[in-house]
């Protein structure tokens, strides 16, 4: 074991490094979407328990915010991979599998306006916020240059679970 690169070991230094950056970006406050996150979601490594692993998989997620895009994001991880590639002598390769841009839209958009104003219509809480989720709007906004505004029933207290649900009252 000791004549081997442990590649659990090195990413274990890639998991401990994430978890101090989002530390950091958890500083770094916008208006409506927070702050930028990272976290490791998963990690696979190893074929026996008498092997020294050669190979190891650690997947991050990260939640950008408005002004960050693929390159800032990955830029951050690739100053993190040289560094532990440096010092663990494992090979570090990042591969970007999923992009969803940030989107932000103005609170004076005229979309937004109007539904702002029907939800105070029927009494409901029409403060702008951010989406707490990945989706296809930053994708709409960078490749069609058009406001978005999502807008529709539900919690994400429920959402991507297998017993996803919305209220009925919530529809209507």
């Amino acid at each position: 074991a000791e004549l081997g690169r442990n590649a659990i070991y090195a990413a274990a230094d890639v998991i401990d490094a994430v978890r101090r950056l989002h530390k950091e970006l958890a500083k770094i406050p916008q208006e409506y979407l927070g702050s930028p996150s990272i976290h490791v979601t998963q990690i696979q490594g190893g074929s026996k328990v008498n092997v020294v692993p050669d190979k190891a998989v650690v997947r991050i997620d990260s939640r950008l915010v408005f002004g960050e895009d693929r390159l800032s994001c990955a830029g951050q991880l690739a100053q993190i991979f040289e560094k532990i590639q440096k010092k663990s002598g494992c090979d570090c390769l990042l591969e970007v599998t999923t992009y969803c841009p940030p989107g932000k839209t103005d609170v004076r958009e005229p979309a937004l306006r109007a539904i702002s104003n029907l939800l105070e219509e029927k009494g409901v809480d029409n403060t702008p916020r951010a989406f707490e989720a990945s989706c296809e709007a930053g994708m709409l906004q960078e490749k069609l240059g058009c406001p978005v505004v999502i807008w529709g029933p539900g919690s994400m207290e429920q959402a991507h679970r297998i017993d996803e649900f919305i209220e009925l009252e919530q529809l209507y």
